[in-house]
């Protein structure tokens, strides 16, 4: 009997067809978003349509045996086995099957394979070369990228290779040759990476040119694979999205495997902690010299004595959970207490967990940053919107993340829950350019009013719009705002003062590291102050001296220096975000938990 979602307005029988006539997992995705009814019929769908025991019983006679090793040891299934499951294929024509191990756990598997299923070991002695296998971690034996060794078992026509991951076997999936071959399979779920390329189009980016046989095989499979000699269309930018990924996120084709009959493991989340970050490199290529964009996966294997196994994440998050799990550790380890803890965490209503593994909390963490930065425009949404550049603010998510989880009682605040909420709200251009322009009439009146009081009274200066300055362009009317809002806030002091125009020594050594973009946009935005306040009001040296005292002030705290770049530089923006994290990031986070300004609300649970 099929199962019934009654608050969905479609009869159920419909959409059980319809669902069956979806083939490609990004539509799947898109309607599992639509509402939480459809969440759970898409997922009760997906374990139903994907059976993961139909797909290994040739392999296996005891299907659950193997599973349950699989759940134990962390193993994760791909390759072609795996890419298959996907197309929903007939399986008697497939005989081979990779599995990506965790080191030190192949003779679990092994020992397995040969015991209970079989199969022979292809290889001088199971147990010499096992005794062989590299101890030292990171450590590869093979020219495969992240592989320290690979055992090969058969039995007749089947096939079976045990891959040995240098240290976690996400990195090894996510090092792949392209992007159609990043999928895998856990002991509760499937996952492909770049869906909607991989299924609906059957293309992807190739991110190691290497591997040219194994380029050769997917494409004679119909795969059509680009590499960066090909002048990407905006076209491609939408599904193959850079920046931030996560193994869940919203490019990500997710399906829940049926679970009955396994018992689930201490650690049964491990992709949860899982991210990634995909970076589009431009590059030369062609005779013509032709500028255009090769695409990596960037990672980091986060390993600390505290976890049970090493998590691959992208740079960003390893600097932060490496602070908060270190900060956890020395307020914990000093109590000599066994680690337990309840930890509250807004979500609405909220609600109170108990934790009692630092890789469930870590997970608890990772789940709360995510959420943060995917409230916060990013350089990649950004870059997508004519006209508009803005920097990467995975900093600022980061730092109320901390003012989240400092804050007294638990590690829910108002104040940050809705600075959230108005953050999500602008996560579209006319939201965006509404905010902005709030700051810049809130910015115009206060300069109304100092102008009329320093005028004694009389009537100030009629207000120009951006129209009258000749600025051009979204960027350009965003960048007026900007500098009037900075020069605003500061008028009185400048008339008063006179403010001298010489740049800091500190913001000297900054424009050279940046090129001479910096020093354009600050004369543009003194320019933009003179016009709209009057030269006779304002000297150019005093609104570029203004411009740059806020630059100093803000560059370390907020890392958002040249949110808007005079002609649109894309690369002058991403290497300002990069030199501003870098300086700031971890250092604030650091130094802030090392003096206890920061502090984790976790109390032992007796």
């Amino acid at each position: 009997m099929a199962p019934s979602y009654s608050r969905l307005p479609v009869n159920d029988d419909i959409l059980n067809l319809i669902f069956a006539f979806v083939r490609d997992g990004a539509s799947l995705m898109r309607l599992r978003r639509v509402c939480r009814y459809m969440l759970f019929a898409v997922d009760d769908h997906g374990r139903r349509r994907f059976d993961v025991n139909k797909m290994l019983t040739p392999l296996f006679s005891d299907v659950i045996g193997f599973r349950q090793i699989q759940a134990e040891i962390g193993a994760v299934l791909s390759g072609s086995r795996v890419m298959n499951f996907f197309r929903e294929c007939d399986w008697t024509d497939f005989s081979d099957l990779d599995v990506y191990l965790y080191p030190g756990t192949a003779a679990v598997l092994g020992n397995f394979l040969i015991a209970v299923e079989g199969y022979e070991y292809v290889g001088l002695s199971w147990t010499a070369d096992l005794a062989a296998e590299p101890s030292r971690p990171g450590f590869s034996l093979y020219n495969m990228a992240y592989v320290r060794r690979v055992y090969k078992f058969e039995k007749g026509a089947l096939k079976i290779d045990l891959v040995v991951a240098t240290q976690c076997p996400l990195q090894t999936i996510l090092h792949f040759h392209s992007m159609p071959v990043v999928n895998g399979i856990t002991w509760d779920g499937a996952f492909s990476c770049f869906a909607y390329g991989t299924w609906a189009k059957d293309e992807g980016m190739i991110l190691d040119a290497k591997t040219n046989p194994a380029l050769a095989k997917y494409r004679a499979r119909g795969f059509t694979l680009y590499d960066a000699r090909v002048s990407l269309s905006h076209t491609f930018n939408d599904y193959w999205r850079t920046g931030q990924r996560w193994i869940g996120d919203r490019d990500t084709w997710t399906i829940k495997l049926d679970t009955t009959g396994l018992i689930a493991p201490a650690i049964a989340d491990r992709l949860t902690n899982t991210s990634f970050r995909v970076v589009g490199v431009p590059v030369l290529s062609g005779t013509d010299c032709l500028k255009t964009t090769e695409y990596r996966v960037e990672t980091i294997c986060f390993t600390n004595a505290l976890l049970s196994m090493p998590c691959t994440v992208s740079l960003k998050l390893y600097r932060f959970a490496d602070a908060v799990i270190n900060c956890v550790r020395r307020r914990w380890v000093s109590s000599g207490l066994p680690f337990s803890a309840r930890v509250s965490i807004g979500t609405g209503a909220g609600f109170v967990e108990l934790v009692r593994s630092w890789d469930r909390l870590l997970s608890l963490f990772w789940q709360l940053y995510k959420d943060f930065v995917a409230a916060f425009w990013t350089i990649e949404e950004l870059l997508g919107v004519a006209d508009v550049n803005d920097v990467d603010l995975p900093l600022v998510a980061a730092v109320n993340l901390l003012k989240l989880v400092s804050s007294t009682g638990s590690l829910q605040t108002d104040s940050v829950i809705a600075d959230c909420c108005a953050a999500a709200e602008y996560k579209s251009f006319l939201g965006f350019q509404s905010a902005m322009e709030r700051i810049h009439l809130e910015g115009a009146a206060r300069v109304v009013a100092e102008a009329v009081s320093h005028a004694g009274g009389a009537t100030g200066p009629r207000l120009p719009t951006p129209e009258d300055c000749d600025v051009k362009g979204a960027g350009g009317r965003l960048l007026f705002y900007y500098a009037v809002w900075c020069a605003s806030s500061v008028v009185l002091e400048t008339w008063q003062a006179g403010l001298p125009s010489p740049l800091h020594q500190g913001f000297e050594d900054f424009v050279r590291k940046i090129g001479t973009d910096v020093k354009r946009f600050v004369g543009f935005g003194a320019e933009a102050c003179c016009t709209f306040l009057g030269s006779d009001v304002i000297s150019s040296d005093a609104a570029e001296a203004i411009l740059t005292r806020v630059y100093l002030r803000v560059a370390p705290e907020m890392g958002d220096v040249l949110g808007i770049q005079l002609d649109y530089n894309n690369e002058c923006a991403k290497m300002v975000a990069s030199l501003v994290e870098e300086a700031a990031y971890p250092k604030v986070i650091a130094e802030r938990l090392e003096r206890g300004e920061l502090q984790l609300d976790l109390s032992v649970d007796f």
